[in-house]
């Protein structure tokens, strides 16, 4: 006896590819359009041949039995599972088998009006937002709107959104790049892939507040509850590599080569990195960095809210190493504000700055922001107090309650420590080594310890 349900399989339907509509059984077909692309259609009759649609849409053909022949779409094969398919599937035969019948599209349009689809969701959820500053909303302008990965439920409304499709949308395959493999989103891009994940939890839970989804209901992007069960546990955080203080003059004397010849390809990158390194800021920081933030004559780099991570004003105290590479960065442009422009007047990328430590060989080494944890490593060699060290990285210092109290940055005991730390970089290589064995000389700075009661 031939078989009317469940005719198809996921491996049989990955096999099809003439263009046309193949059943399932149950009213319930694939549709593989011309360009090869694949989604599932709910096709049924119902009313009489004559009856309009209740709302626009392509006219499908007169059935002969004297009733009309409607075919809806449940979405993409990419988004809907089969399982899913079937479910929606039959609860469209329930409608159509009450006393009296219920037209699906009637009924399912009448539930999702006003309810808009993720994309929709995703845009306002862009707009209502304070982001931190102008970059961080076009980072994630892209990674909800322009990237291949929300591009699966864009046209997805946001009430039929399961913990399915965010696990799909989570697992997508994603190419090689320069710095990671090819492999499921979650696996190889985890830190990108986690804020995806946040963004889609906080745009639902943003929806389901507006009341266009409906009890009972649980968001389907929540980790501990939905998600966690069902991707792969990460993998133990893997720390920036950094190299040990102790070979930074080293790397700095190459670094001021390259610097000094005006004619090398990687002057501007090895000036830059050079500031990145002897301010101990983010690498963002310094390549956005403008003249207007420099005082000159108070040797102070104040970097406004907009640019930092804490979202905080960070004064940076400028040595006479850091000095010097003001001076010696040549203006291509007196029109251009940025300390370090690229040849065609934008911010450097900072995937220049991790190509000129390949070029140096220390790519495997160490990554720019490597740079830091050396700089945190030597301070604690030097005997630094703990606090000072923090407010040179722009850290938080202390919890919320301690940090309402204390509201200053340390900023004079800075001076004396970069002061410290460029002498340290700037001093021979092979001395450079001896400092990290016996921590007594001119880089050890005296900070008074703070007496606690």
């Amino acid at each position: 006896m031939a078989k009317t349900m469940r005719r198809l399989t996921p491996q049989g339907i990955k096999a099809l590819t003439k263009p046309g509509l193949y059943p399932d059984g149950g009213n319930l077909y694939v549709q593989v359009s011309p360009s090869g692309t694949k989604s599932w259609a709910f096709v049924y009759r119902f009313g009489p041949k004559t009856q309009k649609e209740p709302e626009p849409g392509a006219d499908p053909k007169p059935a002969a039995s004297g009733s009309r022949t409607w075919q809806l779409g449940l979405g993409s094969l990419a988004t809907v599972t089969l399982k899913e398919a079937r479910e929606r599937a039959e609860e469209g035969r329930r409608l159509l088998a009450e006393k009296p019948a219920k037209n699906p599209k009637v009924i399912w349009a009448a539930k999702t009006e006003g309810v808009p689809t993720f994309k929709a969701a995703a845009e306002a959820y862009l707009e209502t937002r304070d982001w931190r500053s102008e970059k961080q909303h076009q980072q994630v302008k892209k990674l909800l709107l322009t990237g291949p990965r929300c591009a699966m439920i864009a046209n997805v409304s946001v009430d039929a959104i399961t913990t399915e499709i965010v696990k799909k949308v989570l697992m997508a395959p994603v190419p090689a790049r320069r710095d990671a493999p090819a492999g499921a989103f979650w696996m190889v891009r985890r830190a990108t892939a986690s804020k995806l994940r946040g963004h889609i939890e906080a745009i639902l839970a943003s929806e389901k507040a507006l009341g266009h989804i409906h009890d009972p209901w649980a968001n389907p992007a929540r980790w501990r509850d939905c998600l966690k069960p069902l991707l792969p546990r990460p993998k133990k955080t893997e720390h920036y590599r950094a190299l040990p203080h102790a070979e930074l003059p080293a790397l700095m004397a190459e670094l001021r080569a390259i610097g000094e010849d005006l004619e090398d390809t990687g002057c501007m990158a090895a000036l830059a990195l050079q500031f990145v390194i002897l301010t101990a800021t983010r690498a963002n920081e310094v390549l956005s960095a403008e003249w207007s933030e420099i005082d000159l004559q108070g040797r102070v780099w104040s970097v406004p809210p907009s640019r930092t991570k804490m979202q905080k004003l960070h004064r940076t105290p400028l040595s006479g190493a850091a000095m010097a590479i003001l001076e010696a960065v040549p203006r291509l442009d007196e029109k251009n504000s940025l300390i370090f422009p690229s040849t065609v007047g934008k911010p450097i990328d900072v995937g220049n700055l991790g190509r000129l430590l390949e070029r140096l060989g220390r790519k495997e080494l160490t990554t720019v922001h490597g740079m830091r944890t050396a700089f945190r490593g030597w301070c604690a060699e030097t005997g630094c107090p703990w606090e000072i060290a923090e407010h040179a990285l722009a850290h938080a210092v202390g919890n919320t309650t301690s940090r309402a109290y204390d509201r200053g940055d340390a900023f004079t005991h800075r001076v004396a420590l970069m002061t410290a730390w460029a002498n340290f970089l700037s001093s021979p290589p092979d001395e450079g080594g001896a400092a990290d064995a016996d921590v007594a000389g001119d880089n050890v700075v005296d900070f008074p310890v703070r007496q606690t009661a």
